[in-house]
């Protein structure tokens, strides 16, 4: 235990007044490093599915379709990923798998930090949420990849 002593009331008011900032500060670049998260899907399945990415708050929905062997990423905040069949509308499409989509504190063990990467693995008609390490060796060259292909637009 610190104890801190002030010689007046104004350097304490001072000092609380800048903790209270500094706190505020922390927060808000908490959130920011919380919203700069990628979710990475790899579609192992034999035929072209819809993905649909939808936040928490039902605000924020990025809908994709991914063929079969391909690889699709989107920024992601905590929600939820369904699979549906391909269809014109995603009310059409059959629902095939559901998966939650976490925030990085609360699955830091699928999680990978150095990218700031989740990675969801859709086989048959399943999406599951993959640890970093548990990438098969094709899918690392795969996303390798990918990501040079994005890079190089």
């Amino acid at each position: 235990m610190t104890t801190i002593l002030f010689r007046s009331g104004l350097r304490l008011f001072a000092s609380l007044f800048g903790l209270l900032v500094l706190n505020t500060q922390c927060n808000a670049s908490e959130w920011a490093r919380d919203t700069d998260v990628v979710g990475v899907f790899f579609n192992e399945a034999h035929r072209t599915l819809q993905l649909n990415v939808i936040s928490a708050d039902k605000k924020d929905t990025t809908i994709m379709t991914l063929s079969p062997g391909e690889i699709g990423s989107t920024a992601i905040i905590e929600g939820e990923a369904r699979v549906y069949t391909p269809s014109k509308s995603m009310t059409s499409g059959r629902l095939l798998s559901t998966c939650s989509v976490p925030n990085p504190t609360a699955a830091p063990g699928f999680f990978e930090k150095t990218t700031r990467t989740f990675y969801f693995r859709i086989v048959g008609e399943t999406l599951k949420l993959v640890k970093p390490r548990d990438l098969t060796a094709a899918e690392r060259r795969r996303l390798k990849a990918y990501k040079q292909q994005v890079q190089n637009g």
